[in-house]
């Protein structure tokens, strides 16, 4: 399956503005990655579109000129960066259920 990451950045990005707080943030990532993850999608390829949303979001904040969204976007950047960091991420995100 091939990602369309400008959609999915636009996606995101759209939902990380219509939420308040870390948790909503950490949401969004997850509900993301279980909905490629469900799509057939390899780990290997989530792995590297969540490396390029991180580098994305922080181009969003960087360039922002409304920095009101800047915080959920910093708060998706830091759940991902911790997520990767995992060993087992991938069976982690499979066992949640939002």
């Amino acid at each position: 399956m091939l990602l369309d990451f400008s959609y999915e950045a636009l996606k995101i990005t759209d939902d990380l503005k219509l939420v308040n707080g870390y948790v909503a943030c950490e949401k969004i990532i997850i509900k993301n990655i279980i909905k490629h993850c469900e799509n057939g999608l390899e780990d290997i390829s989530i792995e590297s579109y969540l490396k390029k949303l991180t580098t994305y979001l922080e181009y969003m904040i960087e360039t922002a000129a409304d920095g009101n969204f800047c915080i959920n976007y910093s708060f998706a950047i830091g759940f991902v960066n911790i997520l990767l960091k995992r060993p087992a991420w991938e069976r982690w995100i499979k066992t949640i259920e939002i």
